[in-house]
Order: C-alpha cells, then structure tokens, then sequence
C-alpha cells in the first residue's frame, strides 16, 4: 500500500511525485470522507431509484446502507450538522425523529419519491 509506505517514510520522493501528479491524498478529513460517501449515495440512488437497503445486493450497496444508518445514528444523538441533514433529507433519506407516520402515509411517501425520481 503506497500510503502505508508513505506514512512509514519508505516511499522513494520519485513515486510520491508522481502519485500526487494524479491526484492521490495522503489523508483526508472527516468532511471530505463524507462529501464523498454522500456522492456515492446521490449517484445510487439516481441510478437504482432507491436508497440502499438492509438486503444488500452488492458491496457498494452494503456499504452505503451500513453509512447510513450510522448518520442515523449520528442525527438522533445530535452529531450530524444540519447541513449534512438537509443534503440527505434532499435525497429522500428518512430519520425516524420526523413525525410518526401510518404504514399508508409511508407506502404513499415512497411512492411519491419513486415519482420524483421519474420526472
């Protein structure tokens, strides 16, 4: 791993030119991390029409559902800002902290985001 040999000060000055010349990052920041899993999901759910769920179809989709419930997790206990909840909520991403809702009303919700897919 190129990064492990970088931290470690065995990476010859050579190759880290020329990894970053493409754009490698030796680290990122928390912000950074999640700008680029929350792409990952924007491009998900515009390509399957759905939010990744518990039955996972494939890796990526494993690892997107696992992303989200931790930034449930961080909504409830008041660790995710509020812009980072406004750009899932933009997705269609629910939070169990809205309002108490029927199955009806969460069957008609779904279906409405499945339509604001569509047009």
């Amino acid at each position: 791993n190129q990064k492990l040999k970088h931290q470690k000060g065995t990476l010859p000055e050579d190759k880290i030119v020329l990894l970053k010349k493409i754009g490698l990052r030796w680290s990122k920041d928390k912000t950074d991390q999640w700008e680029e899993r929350f792409k990952q999901l924007s491009t998900y759910i515009k390509e399957n029409d759905s939010i990744p769920s518990s039955i996972k179809r494939n890796n990526l989709e494993k690892i997107l559902y696992n992303w989200l419930v931790a930034q449930r997790k961080k909504e409830r206990t008041g660790n995710l800002t509020g812009d980072q909840l406004e750009k899932l909520k933009a997705l269609g991403i629910p939070f169990k902290t809205e309002i108490k809702v029927s199955k009806d009303q969460v069957w008609m919700n779904r279906y409405l985001f499945r339509i604001k897919r569509v047009l």
